[in-house]
C-alpha cells in the first residue's frame, strides 16, 4: 500500500494518489469510486481507499462523483404525499445522549407532515443508537419492504415510517464489513443519508446535519449538485446538532443553512429561547445511555410527561416548523 511502484491493483494508483493528498480527475473518480461496489476488489483495497480518501479530505469532485455513483446503486420510491419531510441522519446512531429522532418524527406526523427515517441496523464507527434498534426495542418491525412504508406515509393516522438500507441500496449494504474495518467514517457515510429513499413528487425537506466545521460548505455543495442533476430535493435543512446528528440540544444555540430552491440561501443560528423554550444547563456526555433509555424517555415524552426529552421533542419540531416554513 505503502509503494508507489506497485501496481499490482487497478485501485493501487488511486490509493497512492490520495495518500500524497492529491484529488482524483473526474475520470479516475468515476473509474475508482465504482471499484468499491464491484465484488471482485479486495475488501481492504476498499477500506484503504477510503481511508486515505478521508485522511486527504474529498474535493467537491470526489464528492458530486461519488454521490452520483451511490445514487446510481441505489431504490428511490415516491410518495403520494404532497409534502414529506426526510430525516437524513448519521447512520452510525448516537453513544452519549438519548436518541430522539423517531419521536420528533412521530410529533410533526401527527400534525399533518409526514415524515420518513432510514438507515441500517448497525455500523461503524459508532454502532450507536439508531431507529432500527429503537423499532427493534419497541417490538415493531424495521424491516418493512417500502410499499409498506410508502402505506405508513399515506396513512393520516401514522404519516411516518422506516425504510432499511438492505432496502433501498444493497449494495451500499453490503459494505458494512468493510466499514468495520475502518478507523474513520468514509465518504459513504457523508452520502448514504441523502440518498432519499422515499421522495414526494412534490415537495420533500431533507434535514442532515454535518460534524466538523469544513462540511458545512461541503454539504452546501453536495446540496447545490442534487439541484443542478434534478434529484427532486425541493428544500434542504442542515444543522450542526448533537454528535452531529440533526437532533438539536436545548443546552446551545444551533448554526443552521436552510436552503430553497426559490430563495437564496439562509444561514445563521436559531437557539431554545428563540421559540419559547428555556434552555437546559449545559451537560457532560452519557456514555451509559441505552435503547432502552431512549426508548422510554421518547415515549414519556409523547404521553406529555414534562421533562428534558420532551422539551428537546418539541423545540426540535417547532425547529423544522420554523425554519423551513412551513
Amino acid at each position: 500500500l505503502l509503494d508507489p511502484t506497485n501496481n499490482s491493483h487497478p485501485l493501487l494508483p488511486a490509493i497512492h494518489k490520495a495518500i500524497k493528498h492529491n484529488d482524483l480527475t473526474e475520470s479516475e473518480c468515476l473509474t475508482h469510486f465504482e471499484s468499491i461496489f464491484s465484488e471482485t476488489v479486495p475488501t481492504y483495497l476498499k477500506a484503504s481507499f477510503l481511508e486515505a480518501e478521508r485522511l486527504k479530505r474529498e474535493s467537491p469532485t470526489e464528492n458530486q462523483t461519488c454521490f452520483d455513483i451511490m445514487w446510481s446503486h441505489s431504490q428511490h420510491h415516491t410518495t403520494s404525499c404532497p409534502f414529506i419531510i426526510d430525516f437524513a441522519n448519521a447512520y452510525d446512531g448516537m453513544n452519549r445522549n438519548l436518541y430522539l429522532t423517531p419521536f420528533i418524527a412521530c410529533l410533526l406526523a401527527s400534525i399533518g407532515f409526514p415524515c420518513i427515517l432510514h438507515g441500517i441496523d448497525e455500523v461503524s464507527p459508532k454502532k450507536g443508537q439508531n431507529p432500527y434498534k429503537l423499532l427493534k426495542l419497541a417490538n415493531k418491525n424495521p424491516l418493512l419492504p417500502p410499499e409498506k412504508v410508502i402505506s405508513q406515509l399515506e396513512n393520516p393516522d401514522i404519516g411516518w415510517g422506516y425504510l432499511d438500507q438492505s432496502y433501498s441500496s444493497p449494495t451500499i449494504h453490503s459494505l458494512k464489513e468493510c466499514r468495520t474495518l475502518m478507523v474513520k467514517r468514509p465518504i459513504l457515510a457523508t452520502l448514504e443519508k441523502i440518498l432519499q429513499p422515499i421522495r414526494s413528487t412534490q415537495t420533500t425537506l431533507i434535514i442532515t446535519s454535518y460534524t466538523h466545521p469544513p462540511y458545512k460548505q461541503k454539504m452546501t455543495d453536495l446540496f447545490n449538485h442534487t439541484y443542478s442533476s434534478k434529484k427532486t430535493i425541493t428544500k434542504e435543512l442542515l444543522v450542526r446538532g448533537m454528535e452531529g446528528s440533526i437532533q438539536c440540544d436545548i443546552d446551545r444555540r444551533t448554526p443552521y443553512v436552510f436552503m430553497d430552491q426559490e430563495k437564496a440561501p439562509t444561514t445563521d443560528f436559531i437557539s431554545p429561547k428563540d421559540i419559547g423554550i428555556n434552555e437546559y444547563p449545559r451537560t457532560q456526555p452519557n456514555y451509559d445511555y441505552t435503547e432502552k433509555d431512549s426508548l422510554e424517555a421518547g415515549v414519556n415524552a409523547l404521553k406529555n410527561t414534562p421533562g428534558y426529552a420532551r422539551d428537546l421533542i418539541l423545540y426540535n419540531a417547532f425547529l423544522i416548523i420554523t425554519l423551513s416554513g412551513l
